[in-house]
């Protein structure tokens, strides 16, 4: 967008004086015209491309989520969609540079705040990614931290707790201003898709959310704060706590893979 408008300006905003001093009216009006074709070419290019040249797969696969979520595809037809723009997302971002390195996905957490007895709580049996909000099964750990008035603050400091970036990646999907009257299982959430594990992330329940799609993260990066967004996170019978869930992509599979042992040891264990 610059390098069109700065063509733009050297034509146009250059005093009328000095160009009749160098030039005849008939080779500045020529000038005057392909400077300004050329400047509307080059703004005109830069304004259909996407932020950071990056952000395309990432917005269409949030579309995705959505449609795939609220019923609105064939399982046949999401599926061939997910490979398509698994290709694309390892193309456009599998050869960027980023730390080797993964983090604890609850601010100021350890492994004792998982759900479960060692690991209990991860139930990959019934999940189908492509049932959308009707899955069944728990393909995830659900990481808890006190709270005991509901207030999604720690009681022990008062603050909201972060949501943490588990791996480095991109983010390819989001769902903000949830309701209490909505259907929506996972509340306001946040995929991050890992190029290195060809993973998706899913963070769920959060109250705030601080990324946006094509926002590519590090490890260990503020996502958001943790809430009770969702339809059963939502009511005061659950406990305050983060949804974590890792599906490995597996030919469109979309399987689901326990990070339990990574939780384990990144947690403090």
């Amino acid at each position: 967008m610059a390098k069109g408008f700065l063509l733009f300006a050297a034509v146009f905003l250059v005093p009328s004086g000095c160009i009749w001093q160098l030039c005849s009216r008939r080779k500045v009006f020529l000038a005057g015209v392909r400077g300004f074709l050329l400047g509307l070419v080059c703004l005109l290019a830069e304004l259909g491309q996407p932020a950071l040249g990056l952000s395309d797969p990432c917005q269409e696969w949030n579309r995705l989520q959505a449609l795939v979520r609220d019923g609105g595809l064939s399982a046949g037809e999401a599926r061939q969609k997910v490979v398509e723009l698994h290709w694309e997302l390892l193309e456009t971002f599998g050869k960027r540079e980023h730390a080797h390195r993964a983090a604890f996905p609850l601010e100021g957490g350890s492994w004792r705040d998982l759900g479960g007895k060692a690991g209990s709580g991860f139930v990959a049996k019934g999940y189908d990614f492509y049932q959308g909000n009707r899955h069944g099964g728990h393909p995830a750990h659900d990481i808890f931290f006190p709270d005991r008035d509901r207030d999604s603050l720690h009681d022990r400091t008062g603050r909201p707790v972060g949501v943490l970036a588990f791996l480095p990646g991109v983010v390819v999907g989001l769902n903000v201003g949830w309701e209490p009257n909505s259907q929506i299982r996972g509340g306001n959430y946040v995929w991050v898709f890992s190029p290195s594990m060809e993973l998706y992330c899913y963070y769920a329940h959060l109250k705030d959310v601080f990324v946006q799609v094509g926002e590519w993260v590090e490890a260990g990066q503020r996502l958001g704060t943790v809430g009770r967004t969702g339809k059963n996170a939502h009511p005061s019978r659950s406990p305050t706590h983060l949804h974590f869930m890792c599906l490995s992509f597996d030919q469109g599979g979309m399987s689901p893979y326990d990070p339990y042992k990574e939780l384990v040891q990144l947690g403090g264990r």
